[in-house]
């Protein structure tokens, strides 16, 4: 069904379904996704701009956290001093 509705514009679907598309599950979940991706590159960049290179196992353990953790993160990037740091705080995660 999401493969049929890509050819339709917000309004026709918000026509067909008698809703906004910005109420359905589906636009919510891609929304989230969306931010979360944005909220991981941000931090990868900052991280990398701060510490240098980061450790692809360091990269893959920020890969897997949860949006909330990512914001934790983004809030507490700027006290790092080494990559040392990053992974103490990952470890704790």
């Amino acid at each position: 069904m999401v493969y049929k509705l890509e050819q339709l514009s917000p309004n026709d679907i918000k026509a067909m379904l008698d809703i906004p598309i910005q109420e359905t599950r589906f636009y919510r979940e891609v929304r989230q996704e969306g931010r979360q991706e944005g909220e991981k590159a941000a931090i990868l960049r900052l991280l990398h701009k701060r510490l240098g290179d980061i450790p692809v196992e360091a990269q893959a353990k920020i890969s897997k956290l949860s949006l909330a953790e990512l914001e934790s993160l983004s809030d507490t990037l700027l006290e790092f001093a080494t990559v040392m740091d990053l992974q103490t705080w990952l470890d704790k995660q």
